[in-house]
């Protein structure tokens, strides 16, 4: 047996599915990566990491709230995902 933890397998997959929502919601927006990261107060290429869900992005709440505010939409909607995609 590995030393595959549980836990770790399903935040990776967490972690993909706001990454996926957060391009999602700022496309639906018409809003391009530099636009967005402006607007939220944060770098283009911490935006980018959070999107293509690398774990070296690790992002804190308050990025996730600038986020949000920018994207205008409630805190929750970053993390409004699917249950069978988990």
């Amino acid at each position: 047996m590995g030393n595959t933890n549980p836990m770790n397998i399903e935040e990776g997959k967490i972690s993909i599915q706001v990454g996926i929502r957060i391009s999602a919601l700022r496309k639906i927006r018409g809003m391009t990566q530099e636009e967005l990261a402006e607007k939220a107060n944060i770098s283009v290429s911490h935006l980018s990491l959070m999107e293509a869900q690398n774990r070296f992005a690790n992002p804190t709440l308050l990025i996730f709230i600038r986020v949000a505010n920018a994207l205008d939409v409630p805190l929750y909607k970053l993390f409004e995902i699917e249950e069978d995609m988990i």
